[in-house]
């Protein structure tokens, strides 16, 4: 609460932002399609918080050091279990650590661009439970 501003936008400069002509004609202006914002309590220091789990929507699995791994995030967590599917169903990855994650590969190679699907089910210090489903885009 007592936010006032958001800023949103990708922070990268020019030959690392991908971008679509739509049109012809000299504009002065831009418009910005966005699909998805996540907002969450960013703060290096989230202890203060009870059971909370932050699950990404998008990572980039291309080596460069940045967003290279999806994992998930989160406070008083005892048990944590996590799985990727592709749209098939097939599993392509299990993971049982909160602090390790997904590379973005199966079989030892990286996944096509594209949507998978995860669930995570996590157990509290207090014993408390929640599982999350939902869908990662595979960025490229």
């Amino acid at each position: 609460g007592g936010e006032k501003y958001i800023t949103i936008g990708n922070f990268l400069d020019d030959a690392n932002t991908n971008t679509t002509y739509v049109g012809g004609g000299v504009w002065d202006f831009a418009y910005y399609y966005i699909d998805d914002v996540s907002v969450y309590y960013c703060d290096k220091d989230t202890s203060f918080l009870e059971n909370l789990l932050i699950v990404p929507n998008a990572f980039t699995p291309d080596a460069d050091g940045v967003n290279d791994v999806f994992r998930a995030k989160g406070n008083n967590i005892k048990e944590f279990h996590g799985e990727i599917f592709n749209r098939w169903g097939t599993e392509l990855f299990e993971w049982s650590n909160v602090n390790d994650g997904w590379d973005g590969k199966y079989k030892g190679s990286y996944v096509s661009q594209g949507v998978y699907f995860y669930v995570i089910e996590v157990v509290y210090n207090d014993d408390s439970t929640e599982i999350k489903r939902g869908a990662v885009e595979v960025i490229r």
